[in-house]
């Protein structure tokens, strides 16, 4: 719905790690501080996925969602 899709499209992409709450335990890991958890070396979720602390599947549909924010234009 119209709706939905307007819910959806207001969540900046930067901030979506917040909606993962299983994530937040290790943001403050990651090396850089506005890294995005999707390719950034030293990352601490991605680390925490090699270590099998978050799913991979859970991590894969972050970087979808990840990409679908990013690709918004928010100045339509």
């Amino acid at each position: 719905t119209a709706v939905n899709t307007e819910l959806y499209c207001s969540i900046d992409h930067k901030e979506l790690y917040t909606l993962f709450p299983d994530f937040l335990d290790f943001t403050c890991d990651c090396r850089y501080s506005d890294c995005t958890h999707t390719k950034e070396t030293d990352c601490g979720i991605t680390k925490a996925v090699e270590n099998g602390r978050i799913s991979k599947e859970r991590h894969e549909s972050y970087e979808k969602l990840y990409l679908e924010l990013k690709s918004v234009d928010r100045y339509k």
